[in-house]
């Protein structure tokens, strides 16, 4: 009776111990989509109102960072004023460790002092971020790890 008793209890134990191994598996992988999806919102967002000759792609894969220019404001004649925050300015989204940031940069592409930037995924790894750009489509493939 003690050993039957030993062994239902060992199998309930193993039961409940895979169920929370599976649920932290998926707890992770949910967290892990949400920073990816939150972040490529942001970069498609800013990205859509650009054109694909204001893009730039610099970098090596997987590692890749790309800076472009949003419009602005328009000129007296109705011509648009492309820059960042403001014109001349520039928008970077880089991979710094395992993060994904969004850099506001001087007109010379330079980091504004103090440092304009947000965090907008953790955890980014493995693939890293890439950027294809192919006529007027950009690809952007972001890979996320813990």
């Amino acid at each position: 009776m003690v050993v039957l008793f030993g062994l239902l209890f060992g199998a309930v134990f193993e039961i409940l111990s895979t169920n929370r191994i599976a649920w932290d598996i998926g707890s992770t992988t949910q967290i892990l989509e949400n920073q990816a999806r939150f972040g490529l919102n942001n970069m498609a967002r800013e990205l859509y109102n650009t054109n694909s000759g204001r893009i730039a792609i610099t970098g090596a894969a997987p590692n890749q960072a790309v800076t472009f220019q949003v419009p602005v404001s328009y000129d007296i004649n109705g011509n648009l004023r492309w820059g960042a925050d403001i014109e001349g300015n520039f928008i970077r989204y880089s991979i710094n460790g395992n993060q994904l940031l969004r850099q506001v940069l001087d007109s010379n592409q330079q980091p504004l002092v103090p440092p304009n930037q947000r965090i907008l995924a953790n955890d980014v790894g493995g693939g890293g971020l890439q950027f294809t750009l192919n006529n007027n489509l950009l690809t952007i493939t972001l890979t996320t790890q813990r």
